[in-house]
């Protein structure tokens, strides 16, 4: 539910449209805050006598927190409140946990010229989790209570990367742009995947990791039917060989600019549809794919498919298994076959997919 506007217009129409042969006396109880048509609204009492206005002292103006979208690893928050207000308010801030346990309290001073105002909240990795909500608690009133959702907690997200043999460079390592997308909002631990599977992570992501063997491979299914979310990367070595635990079958081999299936130019990003847990995030004309793993054409494929090429070829599949989620990117981690992993959009896709994951596995 949302508040309705003072709509002042209309009421100087009706006031206007009052036919009372003698004065009217008129008290406003008025809640201190400026609005459009403001002073004509005023005229307008005025015009047909006596006029009271009463008001709250400018300490008592509402006082409103809200989310703030900004990604770090403590929470952010904004406080927002009318520019008029008093300056110099104390307020206090009470991160609240299961059955209202408090968790952390702070205090900071209303400044009226930094409105609105952020907050940031310092809370240990242990306790971050338990949140559930933060509250003003000096101030009355359901604006002064933000509910949090899942998106603010950060889970423990697992890279499966190989023991290094020698120094390689950063950047032509897959870890290293997870890393950099993930590591604002999530906890990031690395290893082989028996080691990541011990850790309980939220989400193991395998880039292009193809044949495992097979204890590995019936523990990395259980962990999945469990409520884990796999998200695997294509790549040479998914190229080579059957692949399982993908959301869809996929072709061997891949399709590429100077391939057996060739592109004449590289292929951009179709726009993400309504369907799609992605619907919302703009993209630049700017990322383009110049090779990519294809999906054999199945039943529900468009059921399966997060995000296409303008070509209509899936680049982001995924499907459920038991309680838990198969992610697919037919392309790259790295710049390798695409572009996306440099842009803003490869982020804000890792983030929306690593959220839809439950934060715990059972075991």
């Amino acid at each position: 539910p949302n508040p309705w506007d003072s709509n002042y217009a209309s009421a100087i129409d009706v006031i206007k449209s009052l036919t009372i042969s003698q004065s009217v006396i008129s008290y406003w109880l008025s809640t201190g805050l400026a609005g459009d048509d403001i002073k004509n609204f005023s005229q307008a009492l005025q015009n047909k006598g006596q006029l009271s206005i009463y008001q709250p002292d400018r300490s008592q103006y509402p006082v409103l927190i809200r989310a703030n979208q900004s990604i770090g690893k403590n929470i952010k928050i904004n406080i927002l409140a009318p520019k008029t207000i008093a300056p110099g308010i104390p307020i206090s801030i009470q991160t609240l946990g299961k059955n209202n346990h408090v968790i952390d309290i702070s205090s900071v001073t209303l400044k009226p010229d930094a409105i609105p105002q952020e907050v940031e909240i310092d809370i240990p990795d242990t306790h971050r989790n338990k949140i559930t909500q933060i509250t003003l608690s000096n101030i009355k009133g359901a604006g002064s209570k933000l509910i949090l959702d899942d998106q603010f907690k950060r889970r423990l997200v697992g890279i499966a990367a190989p023991k290094k043999t020698s120094e390689s460079p950063p950047l032509i390592e897959d870890s290293y742009y997870l890393f950099k997308a993930l590591e604002p909002y999530s906890d990031i631990v690395t290893g082989t995947i028996k080691e990541l599977i011990s850790e309980d992570p939220a989400v193991i992501i395998l880039p292009d990791i193809g044949a495992m063997p097979a204890d590995e491979l019936n523990q990395l299914e259980i962990w999945v039917k469990n409520g884990g979310l796999l998200l695997r990367f294509a790549g040479p070595n998914m190229t080579q060989g059957d692949v399982y635990l993908t959301p869809v079958p996929l072709r061997k081999g891949g399709r590429a600019l100077d391939g057996a299936l060739t592109w004449q130019d590289p292929v951009k990003l179709a726009p993400f549809n309504e369907n799609s847990p992605f619907f919302g995030i703009e993209l630049n004309d700017d990322i383009t794919v110049k090779r990519q793993m294809l999906a054999d054409p199945i039943q529900d494929i468009e059921d399966r498919t997060w995000a296409k090429l303008e070509d209509g070829t899936p680049l982001i599949t995924a499907n459920t298994m038991d309680n838990g989620l198969l992610v697919f990117i037919h392309t790259t981690a790295t710049p390798d076959w695409s572009n996306l992993a440099l842009s803003g959009v490869y982020v804000q896709i890792l983030r929306y997919i690593v959220n839809l994951s439950p934060g715990k596995v059972k075991n």
